[in-house]
Formats: C-alpha cells, structure tokens, sequence
C-alpha cells in the first residue's frame, strides 16, 4: 500500500499550574517516534510554546507518513519550558504518554469520536493529552487573507479592546469538536482593527475542503495572556469566498436582547485561493468513515506443515508448528506461524471495531471428533479471542 500524510493534531486540557500564582507556565510538546532496531526515542518534531493557558490546542502542523501496515510508536511530551523558548534536554517533562499512529488513524466515529486519551493526576487535576489524526490530501495550495473587525465592544473599563482572532476547523465533517488552526497577533487599544494579511495552507485550514465547517472567534487580549471572548461565527471556506462580512455573535445564549445583537462585524477584504481536488485513498476512507471491521484467522494444522507425522507436531523441530523451548534470558523463539499472528495481528488489530478476533484451524484431528476425523475446519479454543495475547494463546 503507497503511504499517506497524516496531520497529527495535539490538545491538552487541564495543564497543571506550575506557580503558587496560580499560573500555567510555558509549555510546549515533543513528538518522538521509535527506532524499530535500537528500540530508542527519536525525537522528531515539537510544537509551539503557549503561555498561561489552562487549556492549550497547539497549532504546529505534525506531518507524518503513514502506511498501515507499519506499526510506528509515538512518544508526546507535555514539556515546561524554563526559558520561554524549547530546550528539550534541560526542561521539565510535566507528563508523557504513548501510543501507535494505528490507534488514531484507525479509529472511526462510531467507536472512538475523540481520538486517543490519556491522563495523569498531577497536583489534584487530571490533565489529559489528546491526539487526533486526519489524512492529508496532497496539496500544496495556501489561501491568503486580508481581515479587518469593526464596532467592536469595549472589553476594557477605562480603555478600548485588545483584540485578536483564532480560526479553528472541524476535525471531520459534520462533527462538533474543533481544533485551532490560526492565531493572528493582538491590536492594542482598538475596536475597529486591521490585522496584517496571512497566508495559512488549504490543508491545515479545512484539509482540501471547501465546505469543512470553521469557526472564528474574536478575544480581548489582556497583558498576562488571557483571554475574554468577545464573540464569533461559523462558516466554511466556501462561503467566506462568497460572503465577505460576517456578524459577530456574542458567547452565550443570553435573555438579554442586548446582548443577542451583533458583537461587531467581522471582514474579509481580500481572499485568494486556488482551485481544490481532492484524491481518495479508499481503505483509510471506509475505516474513518464507520465501515465496521471484522479480523479474522485461520491457521493451517494439515499434514504438509508437519516433517514426521508420527512426531507431534508441537515437539518436532522440523515441523513448522515446533514450539521452542523458552531460552535462559525468558525469550522464546518463535515459529513462523507465531511470527506471522504477531506481525500480522498487531496491524489489524487497531482496525477491528471490538478488538474480539476470530481464529480457526484446519486440516487437524479434533476432539470433537475424538480425533478420529480430520476437520477441514474448526474454532479454536476461547475464540472469538481479545487482541493479539489471545490469538497466540488460542494457537
């Protein structure tokens, strides 16, 4: 199978604060892939460093090929910066976790919606890490924009707002969870502001789709980095084309009727953005798009695996069904049959939708025929087994 690209997207929720002032520091994150033949942690791309968020959704793409049929591990690091900018040998790792590219590029929306989690109780809070993935299509198209806001409110008491905007795309179609894709820079003591134009790619923005639903939301940027939200509005890169003035709603669903008016309305003066087509890569598309996946396994049990069918064919060396006995260090030697359940079964695991495989003989004489009859086939024991253990269990 040819490869894909695959955007690995990264949020943490909960960072633990790091300050008796309650803050949340400099934190970044380190991707780091294992060598499959020294067995060590390669780093291989960290994100940007975020300040004092409690919730941080970082914006550095993480481009990986992925081909299915490897199983590559991941390591991310939710790291502390002591400097303000990454230093991965000196600074402090604040939680880590691992997982296969398989595990999130497998997961469809009818079992896992959210991707992968994991979690550690840090200082009474429970900061979580999520790693989604999404198939990038081949492009290399960018769109350029020109923004401005007008009658904004003043967020300040004694002064106009500060304000900026993030855009942040669906992670799929029709789907509620949003990951950020931009962040444009603060303009101080403004409520009409001009922001400087950008250029942002057609693949982190709404991945080659024009009608991937966006959100953009305007802030009030305070001097120790938080933030208040002023308000925002949904729309996809179709209808920005279009519709250049979009009304800014305000957060909330307040009773208020002054409060259901417009926050201000938000201008796109200039957008400039190249046709898009889309290639398809059919197997990861039925995965991702809820096509349920059954594995199953069928081992050959019949005379041609065996050297001296008077031997049992566990005993006999010669025999392709020969268990090796376990070696002094505790690793045991594997037979081809094992050799290949193992490889075969830690790919297609991460693709069935309950992880329950199924796993037949044939070509063997039985109990249930007093092993006077050779069956052509038959379940083996325990099946339908649980992942990989199971399978290598039942042989």
């Amino acid at each position: 199978m040819v490869f894909v690209l695959s955007h690995i997207i990264l949020v943490v929720r909960d960072v633990p604060k790091v300050s008796l002032s309650g803050k949340y520091g400099d934190i970044y994150l380190t991707i780091n892939v294992k060598d499959h033949k020294s067995h060590d942690w390669i780093h291989y791309a960290s994100t940007e460093i975020v300040s004092n968020l409690q919730h941080a959704h970082f914006i550095t793409p993480v481009i990986m090929k992925y081909k299915f049929s490897k199983n590559k591990k991941l390591k991310v690091q939710l790291m502390l910066s002591k400097t303000g900018e990454a230093d991965i040998l000196n600074d402090e790792e604040l939680l880590s976790t691992e997982f296969t590219l398989n595990d999130i590029m497998g997961y469809t929306s009818a079992t896992s919606p959210q991707g992968i989690l994991r979690q550690r109780f840090i200082e009474k809070s429970a900061t979580m890490i999520f790693a989604y993935a999404e198939i990038l299509e081949k492009l290399k198209l960018s769109v350029n924009f020109q923004v401005s806001a007008e009658k904004l409110p003043s967020m300040d008491r004694f002064s106009k707002s500060d304000p900026f905007f993030v855009i942040s795309r669906a992670h799929k179609p029709q789907s509620e969870h949003y990951v950020q894709v931009y962040e444009s820079p603060h303009i101080k003591n403004c409520n009409s502001p001009a922001w400087p134009p950008f250029d942002i790619s057609v693949l982190e923005l709404c991945n080659a789709d024009r009608n991937r639903p966006l959100v953009i939301e305007v802030f009030d940027w305070d001097s120790d980095n938080s933030r208040k939200l002023i308000g925002g509005f949904k729309t996809t890169l179709g209808s920005i084309v279009k519709n250049k003035r979009f009304a800014i709603k305000g957060p909330g669903k307040s009773k208020d009727p002054k409060a259901r008016n417009p926050q201000g309305y938000f201008i796109f003066h200039k957008v400039v953005v190249q046709d898009i087509s889309i290639p398809r890569d059919p197997f990861l598309r039925f995965i991702r798009g809820g096509m349920d996946v059954r594995c199953a396994f069928c081992i050959d049990f019949s005379s041609a695996n065996l050297a001296d069918p008077s031997i049992p064919t566990f005993q006999n060396p010669k025999s392709m069904h020969y268990l090796y006995p376990q070696s002094s260090s505790g690793k045991n030697t594997l037979n081809i049959y094992q050799s290949a359940l193992l490889s075969v079964g830690h790919v297609l695991n991460h693709f069935d939708s309950d992880k329950r495989l199924l796993v037949y003989g044939m070509g063997a004489k039985t109990p249930s025929t007093k092993f006077r009859q050779t069956e052509s086939l038959f379940p083996l024991p325990g099946n339908p087994v649980h992942g990989v253990p199971g399978l290598l269990s039942a042989y």
